[in-house]
């Protein structure tokens, strides 16, 4: 196996990896009925609120 296959097979199993976590992210923040750029602001927020205590 060369270099540029063992970074295409990197690639694609990260690809894979990534999609899994979204794939469970998406599925917990749809049972309260919002999107993932909901779930964003939320992070934003919440990220906000903490650097002000």
């Amino acid at each position: 196996m060369d270099k540029e296959d063992r970074l295409n097979q990197q690639i694609a199993l990260f690809y894979f990896a990534y999609k899994t976590f979204v794939e469970t992210a998406d599925r917990l923040i749809g049972k309260y009925g919002i999107t993932r750029t909901h779930h964003r602001i939320f992070i934003f927020l919440w990220r906000v609120l903490q650097a002000l205590k």
